[in-house]
């Protein structure tokens, strides 16, 4: 989600803007996918495209963000916690914590404020960035993990847990304060950016979502909207196509990463492109349930 939100402040707008959330990736004879991911619980995610399937099972190697194993997911889990001494409430200040607990009181079930508590600044920005529900179904990026593990393919993290996490804890908390305000706001006004955002993701309209965060606008401050974009999106993009490039070139991969990954000059897409290998969108349709065809998707539902 942080992505989603950083990327509104990239100025050079939707000049590479690519118009599919699925890539086939070309390069001597060896063919790999790209498919950009929403990591967030959706209904219409619980079913895996025949296109996506089939390219998984042609598939030797699976890569995602992280190893999504239980190992990985106790460390991230750890790594958002603060240290024993510290609350979150004495770092952020009663009135933006007992807004924090308004919001986390309408999710199902409810979170509870000694649970936020001990959380840190930039985590507690993810607790809320959509509103959960314990009936929610498994984020479409786990379930590609699970079915590529199913069909005994090699599963690699390209960051691992340490790395993920390390950016985040090295904003500083008035910065940190700024992801939250960022995530209040969001959540307070019915979650307008993510609903907007997850229907045109689900129309695969990458176009629409660039606009989207192109004109959008953010209560960073603008030191911190370029410290933002770059640390977390443009970086990552680099860190991201290096560590998979070389296999790319030598068996057939699927890489699973966050879909503002593939947007821009500097994205996954383009840094393919330019290194040689052929990039052609693969067309396909989601599997939207008829009762998730709503104006308002607040109660459907996403870093």
């Amino acid at each position: 989600m942080f992505t989603f939100i950083g990327l509104s402040c990239d100025e050079r707008k939707d000049s590479a803007v690519h118009g599919s959330v699925f890539w086939k990736i070309e390069y001597e004879g060896k063919t790999s996918w790209v498919f950009g991911t929403m990591h967030a619980p959706n209904p219409a995610f619980s079913k895996i495209p025949e296109p996506v399937k089939t390219a998984l099972a042609e598939s030797r190697l699976f890569f995602s963000e992280i190893e999504s194993d239980e190992k990985n997911q106790v460390k991230v889990m750890q790594g958002m916690l603060l240290p024993e001494t510290e609350t979150l409430e004495t770092k952020i200040g009663r009135t933006r914590f007992t807004r924090l607990k308004d919001i986390a009181d309408k999710f199902i079930p409810p979170i509870s404020s000694s649970f936020l508590n001990k959380n840190k600044i930039w985590a507690a920005s993810l607790i809320i960035a959509w509103p959960r529900k314990s009936t929610d179904p498994v984020p479409i990026d786990i379930l590609l993990y699970q079915k590529a593990k199913l069909n005994g393919c090699e599963t690699k993290g390209i960051e691992t847990p340490e790395e993920q996490l390390g950016p985040l804890d090295a904003f500083t908390e008035p910065e940190q304060v700024q992801l939250l305000e960022e995530a209040m706001e969001e959540a307070e006004g019915g979650y307008t950016m993510l609903n907007s955002l997850l229907e045109k993701y689900l129309a695969q309209d990458m176009k629409g979502m660039g606009k989207d965060f192109f004109s959008r606008k953010t209560s960073f401050t603008p030191q911190f909207r370029d410290k933002f974009i770059n640390v977390l999106l443009k970086e990552r993009n680099k860190l991201f196509f290096e560590r998979t490039l070389p296999d790319i070139k030598s068996r057939n991969c699927f890489i699973a990463v966050g879909a503002g990954h593939l947007i821009g000059d500097e994205g996954v897409i383009s840094l393919f492109e330019k290194a040689g290998c052929k990039v052609t969108p693969v067309e396909f349709k989601f599997d939207i349930p008829i009762q998730n065809q709503l104006p308002n998707l607040f109660y459907m539902f996403h870093l």
